[in-house]
């Protein structure tokens, strides 16, 4: 009897713990980006990511094989998505990109991951403005 009880103490154990690692990738996004980026400041190199909402208005952003490059973001307006038309049921994000940098904007994933507007960067502002110059210029 006592043998019937530890090892349905273990099984429940076990699935608690499935469940709740379960859990936590419903509240990440993990995509490959096959370029370098920058978020803020920083310039990643490609990779596989990982993003995790820190909090209502930061989103961490870690590669999942060079835990070196990581960086906390802030985030602006809309954080919970609520204005997408529908929610989407893969993670995706969306890039600006100005001659050959692209800049993070947006992180979305399905409900309950994360959805973030990043907002756009003095060094993004800069590059947007060098690309309108150099259209204008042709």
């Amino acid at each position: 009897m006592k043998k019937l009880n530890l090892t349905a103490i273990l099984i429940l154990a076990g699935l608690v713990t499935a469940g709740s690692a379960f859990a936590d990738t419903l509240h990440e996004v993990r995509v490959n980006v096959p370029f370098s980026f920058v978020v803020g400041n920083k310039t990643l190199p490609a990779g596989h990511y990982r993003i995790d909402a820190e909090s209502t208005n930061m989103i961490m952003i870690r590669n999942s094989n060079h835990p070196q490059f990581a960086v906390l973001a802030e985030t602006s307006g809309d954080p919970l998505g609520w204005a997408i038309p529908r929610w989407p049921t893969h993670a995706s994000v969306v890039f600006n990109q100005y001659g050959g940098e692209h800049y993070l904007r947006v992180v979305r994933g399905p409900i309950g991951a994360v959805n973030a507007n990043l907002p756009m960067s003095p060094a993004e502002r800069q590059a947007k403005l060098r690309a309108k110059a150099e259209r204008e210029q042709r």
